[in-house]
């Protein structure tokens, strides 16, 4: 890691990744993902992408992925950890929010949690980078979603 996790993505490009993302067309990414491989899965990913993530509630959805993003790095899931990640970030994190985040995270997870965490971090801010330099069409959530399920196994 040659600079600071926080600093890798410059404003310009956190705007076009956040201009590239539809949070329906991510819903229903994920919904396909996790519903081809065992469908009567459905109503669970209904209700999770319905009423905890688009239904109305307490948290905003910048707070649920703070949320979703420790979770994760205390458990140490690094493909989903990434996704929440950028997933964050389009939803209005900054990247010195998903930092703290990962770093309170492992003060009370452990340090090896931290250690995976901001690693995980590094590489996906150094991929959103490489995403939003190739323009509207790289940092469009289509571009963006293919390079993450290539991170999860079988992906």
């Amino acid at each position: 890691m040659t600079q600071p996790v926080t600093e890798m993505l410059s404003a310009d490009a956190i705007a076009l990744l956040r201009d590239g993302f539809d949070r329906n067309l991510m819903y229903a990414i994920v919904k396909q993902t996790l519903n081809t491989p065992y469908p009567p899965v459905a109503p669970w990913t209904d209700f999770i992408m319905g009423d905890l993530y688009d239904g109305e509630g307490p948290l905003s959805h910048a707070q649920r992925e703070l949320i979703v993003i420790s979770q994760l790095c205390a458990q140490g899931f690094t493909a989903p950890l990434a996704t929440h990640i950028y997933w964050g970030l389009v939803e209005g994190l900054s990247p010195a929010q998903i930092a703290q985040a990962i770093t309170l995270t492992g003060t009370y997870a452990g340090a090896q949690k931290y250690v995976v965490g901001i690693k995980v971090m590094a590489q996906m801010m150094g991929m959103l980078a490489e995403c939003a330099a190739a323009g509207p069409e790289g940092a469009a959530l289509p571009a963006v979603a293919k390079k993450l399920l290539a991170m999860y196994p079988g992906g």
